[in-house]
């Protein structure tokens, strides 16, 4: 099974060098039936075929009738293949289905059809056929690491920073296994020469912060049209001293400030809170009280929560992580006073008179629906915090053994634009109703 596009205008996808991107594709077009990843073939302006990636994952809505295709992976066959020569040399009706889809602008090929592509194209570009053979065993796999785990919450971090910003997540996509344990997450992204050069301004972006001989330090710059989103990324200590990742998402304009503290559940069901947690949870509290009053309704919040702990559930055994996972983590989201009632509840307590949070032991959380909702628009995050705040978070994670994730989103973007531009995305981003048996800590919307 796989995809067939159609790009219009493949000269900004060419002139950028870029083995990714993503199309609207029509949702009356259905998916593929079978399991994810598929290959996709992409055709020029001129019908002709002219590169081949590979879809991970199924897409978001846009709206009803298109929803978000990302194509990572794309490679150049090398010479264009014209149609007509490439019609040639597929079996049956097969030429002809490629041409209505080239019509309609875009197709889904069955498996039969996906396979006479593949044959077809190692007949007219053999130089091609070994990266063929390369794309289509790209496959969710899982790998063995000392910082599996970290790199696993960071990921998601880093996710969860773009995605409350509302930047593009293709290049985390592409993200790959670093070369070393004690390497920062954005190691797996590919930099940029320019992206090299802005490792030198760490101690310039957190006045305040104190870098350590240990310390390793990572930047990788996002962007969507005139915003931009600089993710720095600072390794705490040796690896077997790591226990954990703090994202900081701060909004420049708004000087407003989202600290989520991620851990990882074991065994995917609850963790203990012992006595590193709860430093950690007086840490933030501490944090949550420096932040000002709103003077203007646009820092008005919903509460005066700004830090949340985020339980996560991997889709990998402890020590391993699957590297082209496109998605975020499924956990649980718990705000800050909301934590420390929930610490209170004789539900928490385990046989021996512990205290464990998980999914059996929490009555109601925040989803990540629910919460990127919240954050994206500014209804959830701290009022008027400085850079000061920031350096004093990041001494903290640092200290107490947490790799540090600093997404600083520098939109000049006033609250009415902020939210005018993620209401345009339409439905991609609704909040569903809530399952049989699902409590959302916000309602419905």
């Amino acid at each position: 099974m796989g995809y067939l596009v159609h790009l219009a205008e493949l000269s900004s996808f060419l002139r950028d060098e870029r083995d990714y991107f993503a199309s609207n594709f029509p949702a009356g077009l259905g998916r593929p039936k079978h399991a994810f990843p598929h290959l996709c073939f992409v055709f020029g302006p001129s019908k002709s075929l002219t590169h081949v990636g590979v879809v991970l994952r199924k897409g978001d809505a846009n709206s009803t009738f298109t929803y978000k295709l990302s194509v990572v992976h794309a490679s150049p066959v090398g010479d264009p293949i014209v149609l007509e020569q490439l019609k040639r040399k597929l079996h049956g009706t097969h030429g002809a289905s490629i041409d209505v889809a080239l019509e309609n602008g875009n197709g889904t090929l069955t498996e039969a059809a996906d396979d006479n592509m593949v044959r077809a194209l190692k007949e007219l570009r053999p130089q091609f056929a070994e990266r063929l053979n390369w794309l289509m065993n790209v496959r969710t796999h899982r790998v063995v690491s000392p910082a599996a785990d970290r790199w696993a919450l960071g990921k998601d971090a880093v996710r969860g920073g773009l995605r409350i910003g509302g930047y593009p997540t293709e290049r985390l996509d592409e993200w790959e296994l670093p070369l070393e344990v004690e390497d920062t997450v954005l190691a797996g992204i590919k930099p940029s020469d320019y992206e090299s050069d802005l490792i030198d301004h760490d101690s310039r972006a957190f006045p305040g912060w104190i870098p350590q001989r240990t310390n390793r330090v990572g930047v990788r710059v996002f962007a969507d049209g005139p915003r931009r989103m600089e993710i720095t990324s600072i390794n705490a200590m040796p690896q077997e001293g790591r226990i954990g990742v703090d994202l900081v998402y701060y909004h420049r304009t708004s000087r407003s400030l989202i600290l989520v503290q991620y851990k990882r559940l074991e065994d995917n069901r609850e963790i203990l809170v012992n006595k590193r947690l709860l430093g950690q949870i007086e840490r933030m509290e501490q944090l949550q009280g420096l932040q000002r009053e709103p003077e203007h309704h646009a820092d008005w919040r919903l509460g005066s929560d700004y830090c949340f702990l985020k339980l996560c559930r991997t889709n990998t055994p402890s020590g391993e992580i699957d590297p082209t996972n496109p998605d975020l983590l499924p956990g649980l989201y718990l705000p800050l006073s909301f934590l420390r009632l929930v610490l209170k509840d004789p539900r928490v307590l385990g046989p021996q008179g512990g205290a464990y949070l998980g999914y059996d032991r929490v009555e109601r959380h925040i989803d990540n629906t629910t919460f990127f909702q919240l954050a994206k628009e500014g209804w959830i995050g701290s009022s008027g915090i400085d850079m000061k705040v920031i350096a004093e978070v990041a001494n903290g994670s640092l200290g107490d053994g947490s790799d540090f994730i600093f997404a600083e989103d520098i939109s000049q973007e006033t609250a009415k634009e902020r939210q005018r531009r993620n209401r345009r995305k339409g439905s991609r981003d609704r909040i569903p109703k809530p399952t049989q048996g699902q409590i959302y800590l916000f309602g419905e919307s």
